[in-house]
């Protein structure tokens, strides 16, 4: 993994706490539910995207950029984090307070803000959706419906299992299976029209929406 893959993974931990909830009690844990902007980040690509982000008392759980990590939050909004970075294992902190997490990493130093999102805020991407451009022609003129709650997004066949976040700007970050691999793709949307590129293998993807 490069030293960059890294330190994008690096956010994540950044975003979630692994450590003791203080204080015992769940309610006094604070509430990180929602969408997160990612404000600053030392990978620029990150800049401007979202996450979304489920709480259960102080355990939290990230969506897409970072998915697959898990953690907690302290009562006193400290964020503490470990999680797997190809071979390595890193340990990050932070604290959230006024809808504002200012997170740190080691190994790499990377600083992290975010910014919490209210679901207002959010572009509207529910409803029914049909294929116009993608990279396998089968799925060409097919029809896919998407579901949203707050920034947070899922599709149903044929894109099923992938999910992803859009922000107030219309930005979109989606992950999925595709055959044996994860692919993530990022664009915006604009008039009806949503355009995303993906990685790895550079599939342009257009939908536009069904009205």
């Amino acid at each position: 993994m490069t030293s960059d893959s890294m330190l994008t993974m690096a956010a994540l931990c950044l975003a979630v706490g692994l450590g003791a909830c203080g204080g015992g009690d769940d309610s006094n844990c604070p509430s990180m539910s929602g969408s997160w902007k990612i404000e600053d980040h030392c990978e620029s690509s990150m800049r401007g995207q979202t996450v979304s982000v489920t709480q259960s008392a102080c355990a939290i759980t990230y969506a897409s950029p970072f998915t697959g990590w898990t953690g907690t939050i302290a009562s006193d909004g400290v964020l503490t984090s470990s999680g797997p970075a190809g071979g390595q294992t890193l340990t990050c902190s932070g604290t959230v307070s006024g809808g504002t997490a200012n997170l740190s990493c080691t190994p790499g130093g990377c600083l992290v803000k975010l910014q919490q999102q209210s679901s207002g805020s959010c572009a509207d991407l529910a409803g029914t959706w049909t294929i116009t451009r993608h990279c396998e022609s089968s799925v060409v003129g097919q029809s896919v419906s998407v579901t949203q709650s707050g920034c947070a997004i899922t599709y149903a066949s044929p894109f099923t299992g992938w999910t992803g976040t859009v922000d107030a700007a219309g930005v979109v970050t989606s992950t999925g299976p595709a055959g044996s691999q994860t692919l993530t793709c990022s664009g915006t949307i604009s008039g009806g029209t949503l355009n995303l590129s993906c990685t790895p293998g550079g599939c342009i993807v257009e939908l536009h929406r069904n009205y």
